[in-house]
Parts: C-alpha cells; sequence; structure tokens
C-alpha cells in the first residue's frame, strides 16, 4: 500500500461535496435580451455554482473547452464568499465579507469557494476537454493542488507563462512582476493535443529548397540539445575526416546515430553541412543562416563557406593547400562566367 498526498484546507469537508446539494435551477430565456435566432449561444445572469449546476443536465460530459478567470485573490479586490453551505463556520465567514489582506482565512476560503465549482466544471468536461484558467502568484500554487486533487495529477498539461507586463515597475520594491500563469489541464491527458492554427503565409515563407532537396522545403536548425538523450553523445566524422569526439560540452546531439548517418550524412559538405541557404557549424552546434539578400542574389553557397573566415581558414587552409584557390575558381565561374559548378553538372 502506497500513501498517496492528500490536499487539506480549512471547510474542505463541507465543500467536499457541496456540488451535489446545489438544487438544479431552470433556465429562463428573455427574448427582449436576446440577439439572433437559436444560435446555440447562452449568456447566464446569476451565481456561477447555481449557473454550473444548470447547465449540467443539458451538457454534461460535453465540453470540449473551458477557461475561467477566477478571482486571484491578491488581497485587494474585496471578493465575498456567499455559499450556503451547511456549516456553522462557513456561515460566519458570510458575516466577515468582503475578503481583504487582512483575512487570515483568505486562502481558505479560496480553495472553498473554487472547489465544487471545479468539481462541476470537471462534470461538464467532455473525454476529449481541456481546462484552462488563469491566476497570478497568490493562489497558483493552491490551484495545482486543488486541481490535482480533482482532476489526477496525471492530467496536468502544463503551465504557460502569460506576459502581460512589457515595461519595468519603478515602484517594485523587490521584483518587477511581468506576467500572470495559466494552468491547463484534461479530461484525459493522455489522448489530449491540442488543436493547432494552420500555418500562415509568413510562416511558411521560412521555409524553402534551394538546393532542391527530394524531401521538400527545409529550415536550418540546431543539431544538438540541452536535455539528456542517452543515444546522443556519439562521435561524428567530418567529411575533411576530423573526428569530433561528441556534441558541444553540456549538449546532446538531438538524434541518434543510425538516424543521423541515414538523414544527415548524405547532405554533409565542406566545411558545413545542412545545404545551401543556412549552414550547421557541427564543431560549434551552432546554426547560422545567410543573409536573405545573400539568399536572393544566389550567393548563399560563398555565406556558408566564409561565414567565419578565421576559423574556417585556421582549421581548413593547413589540411587542404588548394582551398582557397577552390574557393576563388568557383566564385569566379558563377559570378564572371556564368558556368555551372561540377555538383550542378552532376545534377543536371
Amino acid at each position: 500500500y502506497i500513501a498517496m498526498p492528500e490536499l487539506h484546507f480549512k471547510g474542505k469537508e463541507f465543500v467536499y461535496n457541496h456540488h451535489l446539494t446545489v438544487p438544479y435551477r431552470p433556465l429562463v430565456t428573455h427574448p427582449d435580451k436576446s440577439i439572433g435566432e437559436d444560435s446555440g449561444n447562452l449568456i447566464i445572469q446569476g451565481d456561477n455554482l447555481h449557473a454550473l449546476k444548470a447547465l449540467l443536465p443539458h451538457y454534461a460530459g460535453k465540453v470540449d473547452c473551458i477557461f475561467i478567470d477566477p478571482p486571484y485573490n491578491t488581497g485587494n479586490e474585496n471578493w465575498c464568499y456567499n455559499d450556503n453551505v451547511n456549516s456553522p463556520i462557513m456561515r460566519d465567514w458570510i458575516s466577515s465579507n468582503p475578503i481583504n489582506k487582512e483575512d487570515m482565512l483568505r486562502h481558505d476560503k479560496w480553495a472553498c469557494l473554487m472547489y465544487p465549482r471545479l468539481k462541476l466544471l470537471y462534470e461538464l468536461l467532455s473525454e476529449r476537454g481541456s481546462f484552462w484558467m488563469t491566476l497570478d502568484d497568490n493562489e497558483i500554487h493552491h490551484a495545482r493542488m486543488i486541481l490535482d486533487d480533482i482532476f489526477g495529477a496525471e492530467n496536468f498539461v502544463a503551465t504557460c507563462i502569460w506576459q502581460k507586463v512589457y515595461s519595468p515597475k519603478n515602484t517594485a520594491r523587490q521584483f518587477s512582476e511581468d506576467h500572470d500563469y495559466l494552468l491547463v489541464y484534461a479530461k484525459n491527458a493522455a489522448e489530449w493535443t491540442p488543436e493547432l492554427l494552420p500555418r500562415t503565409e509568413e510562416m511558411k515563407a521560412r521555409y524553402s529548397n534551394p538546393d532542391n532537396d527530394p524531401r521538400g522545403v527545409w529550415s536550418s536548425s540546431d543539431l544538438s540539445a540541452r536535455n539528456y538523450y542517452s543515444e546522443g553523445t556519439y562521435p561524428i566524422e567530418c567529411p575533411t575526416g576530423r573526428i569530433l569526439e561528441g556534441p558541444p560540452p553540456g549538449t546532446y546531439w538531438r538524434v541518434k546515430k543510425e538516424k543521423f548517418l541515414k538523414k544527415w550524412m548524405p547532405t554533409m559538405q565542406v566545411p558545413f553541412c545542412m545545404g545551401v541557404g543556412g549552414s550547421f557549424d557541427i564543431a560549434a552546434g551552432k546554426t547560422k543562416r545567410a543573409p536573405k539578400w545573400m539568399q536572393e542574389s544566389g550567393l548563399e553557397w560563398f555565406y556558408r563557406i566564409v561565414q567565419e573566415p578565421r576559423r574556417m581558414w585556421k582549421r581548413y587552409a593547413k589540411t587542404n593547400p588548394v582551398f582557397i584557390w577552390m574557393v576563388a575558381r568557383q566564385w569566379a565561374e558563377r559570378k564572371f562566367m556564368g558556368k555551372k559548378t561540377a555538383s550542378e553538372r552532376q545534377s543536371n
């Protein structure tokens, strides 16, 4: 038997099943305040706990996405706890409204406010549904524990950072906070995936195929990664014969050796690889792309050769005496004589 951690807060025993005791209330339409003919949308005025319970008979297990913006409980909002819970303690809380920074139980009251509502929201979610909630540092840690208790820790998806301030606060006494949080849970995280937006034309413009790679358009990227990968520390032999014992210190190759040899090795060129238009310095684990004007003018191949002149000359001129002559000749043929390089003639 393995004991699992439990969440405790003052009043939990009274609100744990409170959502079950909330009576069902009918949703009464107001045609004079409505817009459109049966659009399928609802705006509900009233206590949100009662509203959620009223929605349950119609939408239980049918909602694919829920977003809520609850009280952040900063101590400056003066929100009130008004749930009609059958407990002397809770009734005493109602008489002490509103809730402010001086209230020593404000975090317990916030948890009691949220718990039954989150229970009902969980019941409304479909099996493919996701739940999103914004908060700041005041309650984010409590919210994680409450949601783990209701959804199950295995259904936590992510805590996203929402940057909402773009200039420092000069009045900050310690740190200038610039963000809130967006908590994401799923009814079944093992099956849920976000439905991504289609790529825009601007995004597609970042990819090209200047070397007519049969695999299609591409963009240069970094082949090293920071996270540990058990098959990411193998040596690589460069086209010049130089052996790289492994990735840069503190990093790992992003793909295993078999995939690298099959996918990347055939495209390696001296002194860099990853194709024309972008270059990958495999020793440094860095990716660099040719400036746009060089790509448009057909000089990206030349950028690949001389993008890091000092290191390149030091590394390759000594091992290949005719290296500089080959570069100059290839450039001159392209620029002034319009001749094709050997690789271009071979491809044709």
